[in-house]
């Protein structure tokens, strides 16, 4: 089966608007002479794609399209998705669109309100200038309010933090088109789209979790910091033992979102520490049962959900 399609759910409306170049020779096209769109021809891509249309389409169909025509195909890849000259692209091709992109004063102001809420390390990560980039291409010529966004969101509006950063996101989004004079409303969707990328992005700057294993003996200590280990990221958790018995464990008292794992025989003596009710004491089976493993995994998603909007609230 052709490729496109099978993919028309992705490309169909680039498909769609490239069929109105010669649908609609009834209607001329007129649009404004835009900086952005003359910019974004130093790529590859223009003087490749009307080759492209000169040497198919429209012997093809026997049409000759106008420099308008050509004009309008060019914005159409621009501001949609679709699979054209996807294996071309070089290194240099994306940094030169970097370049492009982000020497434009709108976009230069839209990173700084992003770099004001997170940090500059957020926003000098790849994935946040590919998000950007994804994001902005929505919003030549305006086109942002009409371009659909083909993507169903089920559970991310139904999480407490995916729905702390779209409420950041369309505040930041709503200021900088005040601010820059830029009419229409953005898509639910592209707003959606792009808070889900940016809290993907923020959580990799979060600080690890501590879990803070307590026991009596120094091989259970080992076997749990094994486990642990295997099963979480140490980019997700800072792993300290501490030997019961051994180890002053008054610094507990000023513990903050940290996961403490003790036998049961010690959750007792532990929670008369004045741990603060943001961390979290698992009491767990020598045997370290799916029960134990699952309320592990429990308190220390509590505890990212309490760093996370802590960073995103400061």
């Amino acid at each position: 089966m052709n490729f496109l399609e099978c993919t028309s759910a992705e490309y169909g409306y680039f498909e769609y608007l490239l069929i109105l170049a010669w649908k609609r020779k009834k209607y001329p096209l007129t649009f404004e002479k835009s900086e952005e769109l003359e910019s974004l021809k130093q790529l590859f891509v223009f003087p490749e794609l009307k080759k492209y249309l000169q040497e198919n389409l429209e012997n093809k169909l026997n049409i000759s399209f106008s420099d308008r025509d050509y004009d309008y195909i060019f914005l159409v890849y621009c501001c949609t998705n679709s699979c054209v000259f996807a294996d071309k692209w070089k290194r240099e091709d994306i940094e030169l669109v970097h370049k492009i992109i982000f020497a434009n004063g709108k976009v230069k102001h839209l990173i700084k309100k992003f770099e004001n809420k997170f940090c500059l390390d957020v926003t000098q990560s790849h994935a946040f200038k590919s998000s950007i980039i994804y994001f902005y291409k929505k919003c030549f010529f305006n086109l942002h309010c009409i371009i659909p966004d083909k993507h169903f969101y089920l559970d991310s509006k139904k999480d407490s933090s995916k729905l702390m950063v779209r409420q950041c996101v369309s505040e930041m989004i709503d200021t900088w088109k005040k601010e820059n004079h830029i009419p229409y409303p953005v898509d639910a969707g592209h707003l959606q789209y792009l808070s889900l990328q940016i809290f993907s992005i923020v959580q990799q700057f979060m600080k690890p979790v501590q879990i803070f294993i307590v026991s009596d003996l120094t091989a259970e200590l080992e076997i749990l910091k094994l486990y642990l280990a295997r099963k979480f990221s140490r980019h997700r958790i800072t792993i300290k033992p501490v030997l019961l018995n051994a180890q002053d464990l008054s610094f507990m008292s000023e513990l903050d979102n940290s996961v403490i794992i003790t036998k049961k025989v010690f959750a007792h003596l532990l929670s008369t520490m004045g741990i603060s009710k943001n961390n979290s004491i698992v009491p767990i089976n020598i045997e370290v049962n799916e029960l134990d493993k699952q309320a592990i995994v429990d308190a220390l998603v509590k505890c990212e959900k309490n760093i996370f909007r802590q960073y995103v609230l400061k």
